[in-house]
This record gives C-alpha cells, sequence and structure tokens, in this order.
C-alpha cells in the first residue's frame, strides 16, 4: 500500500509539472503528509521485521554455542574411550574419528538420547552397519588368532565397540546392549572359522601355551 501511495504522489506531482524550487519542495512534502499514518505503519514493520530477523539470528547463533560446547565435551569422553584401542584397532579408531560429528549430530537431535530399538536402527544403520565386519577383523586380537572364533556367539570386538557406542549417549533403554550386540553378530562373516579345536590350536600358536 505504502508503494500505492508513493506512486500516487509523484503520479500527481508529474501531472502539475512539479519544479524543483521551494514552492515545489513545500508542494512534496505537503502531499507525502496526506499519508503519513500509512508510510509510519510501513516503516514501523520494516523495522519490526529486520528486529524479528536479528532476534532470530541471535537465537540461532546461541544455538550453535550450545550444541559446539556439548560437541567438544561429547569428543572428549570419546576420546577417553578410544585411548586403550588407538594399538589394537588403529582403523576403527580413525573410522570413528571420521564419522562422529556426523553421529553427533544425529544424538544430539534426538536429545542426546535412544529410547527404543527403532532409534537404535535409524542411528546403527546409518552409521556402522556397513562397516562393523571390517571393525571386527582389523582388531589385533582377531588378526593374532587368525580369525577363528570358539564358537558362533563369540567375538573379538565387541565389547570395546559397545563400550565407545554407549558413551555417546546419556540416556538409552534397558535392552539396548542385546539389540547392538544382535545388530553387531549379524554383520559378522557368515563363513567365519568356527570351532573350539580350532580355536584352540590358534591360541597355542599365538601364545605358544598348549
Amino acid at each position: 500500500m505504502s508503494l500505492i501511495a508513493f506512486l500516487f504522489i509523484h503520479l500527481d506531482l508529474a501531472k502539475r509539472e512539479f519544479q524543483i524550487d521551494l514552492q515545489g519542495i513545500n508542494n512534496y512534502f505537503e502531499s507525502l503528509t496526506q499519508f503519513k499514518e500509512l508510510f509510519a505503519g510501513t516503516i514501523t514493520l520494516i523495522l519490526a521485521y529486520y528486529g524479528l530477523q536479528r532476534l532470530k539470528m541471535a537465537e540461532k547463533a546461541n544455538r550453535d554455542k550450545v550444541k559446539f560446547d556439548r560437541f567438544a565435551d561429547w569428543k572428549s569422553i570419546t576420546e577417553l574411550r578410544m585411548n586403550d584401542l588407538r594399538e589394537k584397532n588403529k582403523l576403527f579408531v580413525r573410522e570413528f574419528s571420521r564419522l562422529r560429528y556426523n553421529l553427533y549430530n544425529d544424538i544430539y537431535e534426538n536429545n542426546m538420547s535412544i529410547n527404543n530399538k527403532a532409534e537404535l536402527d535409524s542411528i546403527y544403520d546409518k552409521h556402522f552397519q556397513d562397516i562393523t565386519r571390517t571393525f571386527e577383523e582389523s582388531n589385533e586380537n582377531y588378526r593374532n588368532m587368525g580369525g577363528v572364533y570358539r564358537n558362533e556367539n563369540s567375538t573379538y570386538f565387541f565389547d570395546d565397540f559397545y563400550f565407545v557406542f554407549i558413551g555417546c549417549v546419556d540416556n538409552f533403554y534397558f535392552q539396548i546392549y542385546q539389540d547392538i550386540r544382535n545388530k553387531y553378530m549379524a554383520s559378522l562373516d557368515p563363513e567365519r572359522l568356527i570351532g573350539e579345536e580350532l580355536h584352540d590350536r590358534a591360541y597355542t600358536r599365538h601364545t605358544g601355551i598348549i
């Protein structure tokens, strides 16, 4: 509306052959004052709009700072939990460090919690499903034992993986340990060597203990 009023004023002045002199300027301002309430309202709306935008930007900057500060704390926790794994499974440490910011974003959006199996599936499948087997087979104990398992429920790296993973969340549901373990085990090589006798022979070769 203000734009229409502004155009109307100038069209009217053009019809009256507006001159740039004292009288012409006086006529110009008199024409503007006819719509002063409209112009004042428009200016108020513009100022309010930009004020709201600045407020939104300040709120976003504050949220981003809170998120970043929380990430710094979270990163320190995961670093501490990975300390003992740096020699045993270098690939896991490298890959987890690479993906952890994206992992953090997903967990942060979920209030640092995993409340049920559906949420676990979403996070685990996105970040770990395709690389779980590699984590297991890159573990030092796996290599030393030639990848031989005592039984079908054995694993060389799950407990270490779980220790790091569960440290990423503040809250989790009761059954999460077993659900993560089931997903982890399902990702292992289905053709892996399994057997107590095979395992004992591999252990003897590795340690020299009969």
